[in-house]
């Protein structure tokens, strides 16, 4: 058997001589896939809470800018013709009051009530003078007093509070003699008073 040539090594091929005026590229790193996946739950957590802040925020806001319901003047009462002697004087007044009432609100629903009502009203006229009810500003101040006057009432007897309350001698602000900071009553069933006539002697 005759023997084998033996094959040298060869030697690796050159690189090919790299052209003047260009600079070897640089190889970037491969960036790690984790971070990418880590980010992505804390996007939509802060979408979420920003989305429902800006949601909360707008329902705030609608809700201010709808102003409450005003109440209105449901029926209308008329009362009995009023005739009292004016304070500080001989003069005489008669007058008919007429009450606004709630929507809701009836006569039926004053029928019990009804004494104590006209007595707040005579107390309120009586305490009164010729000057002070002269002018119209008098008659409106009058107006606002008798309402105040009867929501105490009504409110007292809902409350089962003493009846004698509502007996003593209101004064120029509304409240009772002997109660000079007792707070006027403006909310309750009586929205508006009428004087269908008015006359003083």
């Amino acid at each position: 058997m005759a023997d084998e040539p033996i094959q040298e090594p060869q030697a690796p091929e050159a690189a090919p001589p790299e052209k003047p005026g260009k600079k070897p590229k640089k190889v970037k790193p491969d960036k790690p896939k984790g971070k990418k996946k880590s980010k992505l739950p804390m996007l939509l957590v802060l979408v979420l809470v920003l989305g429902g802040g800006g949601f909360f925020a707008k329902t705030k806001m609608a809700h201010k800018k709808e102003p409450p319901k005003a109440p209105k003047v449901g029926s209308t009462i008329e009362l009995d013709e009023f005739l009292v002697n004016l304070a500080h004087g001989s003069s005489f007044l008669k007058c008919k009051v007429a009450l606004g009432l709630v929507e809701g609100k009836d006569a039926k629903s004053l029928e019990e009530k009804m004494p104590a009502l006209k007595d707040g009203i005579v107390m309120m006229l009586s305490s009164k003078s010729e000057a002070e009810l002269r002018d119209t500003e008098g008659k409106v101040a009058l107006k606002t007093a008798i309402k105040d006057t009867l929501n105490g009432i009504l409110r007292e007897k809902s409350e089962g509070a003493e009846a004698n309350n509502a007996h003593r001698e209101p004064n120029k602000n509304g409240a009772t003699s002997g109660d000079a900071q007792a707070p006027k009553q403006t909310d309750g069933p009586v929205l508006e008073v009428y004087f269908t006539a008015f006359a003083m002697s």
